[in-house]
């Protein structure tokens, strides 16, 4: 084997291979004569090749230097103790199974990290925010033909939606609805009644003294978010206060009992604190609108949110008596929870943000009133690309600041759609709605009356205050048919026909 070496090395390559024949002979300075101990010479011949070759395996260094194995390992194990090098499995070789160790030098493995992530960040083309939008349809499963499906779909659901407070009323009939099939209100008491849900209100109204505090009261256009339990500890905001004090003598006299007795049904309420029923009701609207209480099903909220039409007000006022809010026992929110450290928290939902966007930036987060400030999610986002868990870069056109996306986010995004076409109604509540956020157009206040009919990602027709605005060109007939989708509420079969039928129309012309 021959090596070639800069002549005032010979005293460390000497050390290095005792039984070394140097050729020609040299006749050196006794500076370059200086004893080397054989440790020391490899460990100095390894780390000057590390600084040039990048990531290689021990094997692969004894092979090319002609040096014994162990004597390697015991290099590169003394130089990943200096903090030199770190060990790992980098190339696709690798990462195959059964594949041997890495090592690469600490500097050099942290530029070709960054010429990674920056060839990555130039490689794809940002889409205008109308294919941005379609994606997110697609994401949330929005098309008729795409629902999801059973208890476990709308696991899924809510998983993407948690943490997003909206009107009380527009969960079940606007959102959930629309992305389930054959949605039925009894898989939420399900999942409520098992343990595994929760709903409440996440972030309470403002200080003592504004003019809500006057009128908390639990109605349909109350903010409300649904959350599993486990998540809970993370979804709420940090220093989040009690609104206890806030609250009226009868309302503080039923937090207390629950807070002294635990969990208890309208009924005990009734016996433990002597008030009505109807008092009761009132009490417990109250401090669910202050985010103080919660049940044990989502009937409770749906009694109050969504009474039944037929019945006239005098019989509805007379149910509800019986039976305040349905069943199921009333119990304080958010209750004890674990800590959670501010690390862990902002990690949580810098993921349950991309959970719902798949790709997220700072605009998104207007709509987001209890999640972290963009400044401190950014941090996050930063250590998870260089990490390799998600990626960094330009994907949305007309969107500034910095961008993170999941790998598979991306790959959707570079999916053609010219061809298909896509109508669909979604309400003004739903996270969806990112009109004057991310799409062109005037915002579209986020109430749950209010629709928005989207053509291929673009808002082509409002419904606000009970008037329909058509807003892209239209034949009569199609101008007749989107003023129709929108209004149509209680019968989405006929809505989707309408809808399948804007869109057969377009692909014809």
């Amino acid at each position: 084997m021959t090596l070639w070496f800069a002549a005032e090395r010979w005293s460390l390559i000497g050390a290095a291979y005792p039984e070394a024949a140097l050729s020609p002979r040299l006749q050196l300075s006794d500076d370059f004569l200086k004893p080397v101990e054989s440790g020391d010479a490899v460990h100095d011949l390894i780390r000057g090749r590390l600084g040039v070759t990048g990531p290689v395996t021990a094997g692969a260094l004894a092979g090319t230097l002609g040096l014994d194995r162990p004597a390697v390992e015991a290099a590169l194990a003394r130089l990943e103790l200096e903090g030199l090098v770190l060990q790992g499995r980098y190339t696709a070789e690798g990462t195959k199974p059964g594949s041997e160790i890495e090592w690469c030098d600490r500097r050099l493995l942290a530029r070709i990290h960054r010429l990674t992530m920056d060839g990555l960040r130039r490689s794809f083309q940002p889409v205008p925010p109308e294919t941005y939008w379609r994606y997110l349809a697609d994401y949330h499963h929005l098309a008729p033909n795409a629902h999801r499906d059973g208890l476990l779909g709308l696991r899924e659901a809510v998983g993407q939606l948690q943490g997003f407070e909206m009107p009380a009323g527009a969960w079940e009939p606007d959102v959930l609805a629309h992305r389930v099939d054959d949605y039925r209100p009894e898989q939420v008491d399900q999942l409520s009644y098992a343990g595994e849900l929760v709903w409440g209100r996440l972030h309470p109204p403002g200080a003592a003294g504004d003019e809500e505090s006057a009128r908390a009261m639990l109605s349909r256009v109350v903010p409300i978010s649904l959350a599993f339990r486990d998540d809970l500890p993370w979804l709420l905001p940090p220093g989040r206060e009690s609104s206890e004090a806030r609250a009226r003598s009868e309302a503080r006299r039923v937090y207390q009992t629950l807070r002294e007795r635990g969990a208890l049904f309208t009924h005990d309420l009734a016996q433990w604190t002597g008030l009505l029923d109807s008092r009761i009701e009132d009490a417990l609207s109250e401090l669910a609108a202050w985010g103080l209480v919660t049940a044990d099903g989502f009937g409770a909220l749906r009694a109050i949110v969504a009474p039944r039409r037929s019945e006239s007000t005098r019989q509805r006022s007379q149910r509800r008596a019986r039976a305040p809010f349905g069943g199921g026992r009333w119990t304080l929110f958010p209750g004890r929870l674990p800590p959670v450290s501010p690390d862990d928290r902002l990690r949580s939902w810098a993921t349950q943000l991309l959970r719902r966007y798949g790709i997220v930036f700072r605009d998104l987060l207007t709509r987001e009133t209890v999640a972290p400030a963009w400044w401190e999610l950014v941090p996050i986002y930063r250590r998870m690309e260089a990490r390799g868990e998600i990626r960094g870069g330009r994907f949305v056109a007309g969107v500034a600041g910095e961008q993170y996306a999941f790998p598979e986010a991306v790959e959707a995004l570079r999916r053609p759609r010219d061809d298909e076409e896509s109508w669909l109604v979604i309400s003004a509540a739903d996270p969806l709605n990112l009109v004057g956020v991310v799409l062109p157009g005037t915002r579209v206040p986020a109430t749950r009356g209010n629709r928005l009919l989207l053509h291929n990602g673009r808002l082509a027709a409002t419904y606000q205050a009970g008037e329909v605005q058509i807003l892209e060109r239209a034949s009569e007939s199609d101008a007749d048919k989107m003023s129709r989708a929108l209004r149509l509420t209680q019968l989405p079969q006929l809505r989707e026909d309408l809808l399948q039928e804007l869109a057969q129309g377009a692909q014809k012309r």
